[in-house]
């Protein structure tokens, strides 16, 4: 279990090039969501105190919940080594990989909840409660609620493109030997 494993050449390519390339990606998705989540609460209308802060906590959760998961896969492209004979994979680090793609969607889908929970709690939308200021989803708010469903997605897709390479199966090297 321990020792590594020879995998296809194709199986490699695809280590060093979508691997590297969502990786980078969601790095970068991390950085600009964390801080745009946090700063776009803090910015847009509604009720100061406990709520603002909970949503700019919950931004800045999701922005290291992606970094997590595009670390991991940026680094996928070290567990290959190329020999002469064909492709190696480092199968211990390959498997304990899936932990830092699987939680950060898990703990992503959580931290959303309680994002759009805390959203709409700064809002009124009933017409009874005249103490509080309505105030209407713009573009821009709705644009901003369709952020944590993004950093969802892409640590989605990172544990969906990681998950097959990282523990391959039988099934999964024939589809890479042909």
């Amino acid at each position: 279990m321990n020792e590594p494993i020879w995998i296809p050449p194709r199986m490699a390519a695809r280590f060093r090039g979508p691997c590297l390339a969502l990786g980078v990606l969601t790095v970068s998705g991390g950085v600009l969501l964390g801080f745009g989540i946090a700063i776009g609460g803090v910015l847009l209308p509604g009720k100061p105190g406990p709520m603002l802060l909970s949503t700019v906590i919950t931004g800045l959760f999701l922005g290291l919940y992606m970094l997590v998961s595009g670390v991991t896969m940026t680094l996928a492209r070290g567990w290959v080594t190329t020999l002469p004979q064909g492709c190696l994979l480092d199968r211990r680090k390959s498997a304990t990989a899936l932990y830092p793609l699987a939680v950060p969607v898990g703990a992503g889908l959580f931290t959303s909840l309680f994002f759009y929970v805390t959203f709409m709690g700064r809002f009124t939308w009933s017409a009874e409660d005249t103490t509080s200021i309505v105030h209407l989803v713009t573009p821009g708010i709705a644009a901003y609620l369709c952020l944590p469903a993004v950093a969802v997605g892409l640590c989605a897709v990172n544990l969906l493109v990681g998950w097959p390479l990282f523990r391959p199966s039988p099934r999964t090297f024939q589809r890479y030997a042909r």
